[in-house]
């Protein structure tokens, strides 16, 4: 494998100023991110990827580098972002990967603009189901989530670990990593704001459910999930492949919600397989 650098770059989109890395040439590839993510979630997946197409990693606005306006992180501006993101980089048509919330903004965005779509990869994605874990419930509460959101290290160590399958591979380096992007300024608020535009005590809020609309989905998607993730149960990943038409469905055994962390790989090769050889244009 050849060596490829990402490079970041800052740009202006209706005032907040944006964080993105890009890496690679080739076909347009944006990789979206989860709740309290950021380009540092991508970071064992990127390089792999832009061995054939030109990678895009923004921080979604609220999280990493970027701006965290105080606003609400509705779904419909995650797919506003997403449409002028892309105007910026004048990319007409491109391949999206959307792990957890970014699965559920790439999936808004396969279904509100059809045509800019490529090939849709969701990973453990929200907003296909209510079902959620109960920490997650919890930081919904006023007060509650404040105290439970602070930054951490113990704490991204304890949600890593309730993230992988194998806690044994969350490592030190990754849990600084994420932390330094959790202790950025407004990063708290901003997370539980978005978190709290989604979710509830009584589990996912039933206004971003997807599943009516998934049959509407035209792009080819493939649809890919751990056997044994804590946050959002598999049976979701199965409900999708069943109402998305022109789905393929990859369960990774033995991992958790974020198998690009925990099965760098395996999933930067399955991806790759799915972009080369799965179906459409």
């Amino acid at each position: 494998m050849k060596a490829v650098t990402s490079q970041g770059h800052l740009i202006k989109l209706s005032d907040i100023q944006v964080h993105y890395q890009v890496a690679g040439s080739g076909p347009p590839l944006v990789l979206l991110h989860g709740l309290g993510g950021s380009h540092v979630s991508w970071r064992k997946n990127i390089e792999a990827l832009a061995q054939s197409h030109r990678v895009y990693v923004p921080d979604l606005p609220g999280h990493g580098y970027s701006d965290k306006p105080k606003i609400r992180y509705t779904l419909a501006f995650g797919v506003n972002f997403l449409r002028d993101f892309l105007q910026t980089q004048r990319i007409e048509r491109a391949s999206l990967v959307g792990a957890s919330t970014g699965g559920l903004v790439a999936l808004e965005f396969a279904l509100s603009y059809p045509s800019k779509v490529d090939k849709l990869v969701v990973v453990d994605s929200a907003g296909l189901g209510r079902e959620l874990h109960w920490m997650l419930r919890l930081l919904s509460l006023p007060l509650v989530g404040e105290i439970l959101a602070r930054p951490r290290r113990s704490g991204v160590r304890w949600l890593l670990k309730t993230m992988f399958y194998n806690p044994d591979l969350v490592s030190e380096e990754l849990v600084e990593a994420i932390y330094q992007m959790r202790r950025q300024p407004e990063a708290k608020q901003a997370l539980l704001r978005s978190l709290r535009e989604g979710a509830s005590l009584t589990g996912q809020r039933s206004h971003i459910l997807a599943l009516e609309r998934l049959p509407q989905i035209q792009s080819p998607a493939l649809i890919v999930w751990g056997e044994h993730d804590r946050l959002m149960p598999v049976a979701h990943a199965y409900r999708a492949h069943s109402l998305i038409p022109n789905s393929q469905l990859h369960i990774f055994p033995d991992c958790g919600h974020a198998p690009y962390l925990e099965r760098p790989e395996e999933f930067n090769q399955v991806v790759l397989d799915f972009l080369r050889n799965g179906g459409g244009n």
